[in-house]
């Protein structure tokens, strides 16, 4: 499962990153790697960012750069 396919207040562990290599790249140095623990908490309105929890970290990422988190329950 990806991390756009979430409902919202869903807590997943992070599996792989795949995708285009300098979006995979930014996510790694911001802190994204496998086995982190990803909160989503929102989406903004008119299919705008989603609104990310990574430890104290908040995000808000594009559709293409969810798309490249794959994801598993905890």
């Amino acid at each position: 499962m990806t991390l756009n396919k979430l409902f919202k207040n869903k807590i997943v562990k992070l599996n792989q990153i795949d995708g285009d290599a300098v979006i995979s790249e930014r996510l790694i140095d911001m802190g994204f790697h496998p086995g982190v623990e990803i909160e989503f908490i929102s989406r903004m309105i008119n299919s705008g960012p989603f609104i990310i929890r990574v430890q104290s970290s908040f995000f808000a990422l594009r559709e293409e750069e969810a798309e490249c988190l794959k994801v598993v329950d905890l």
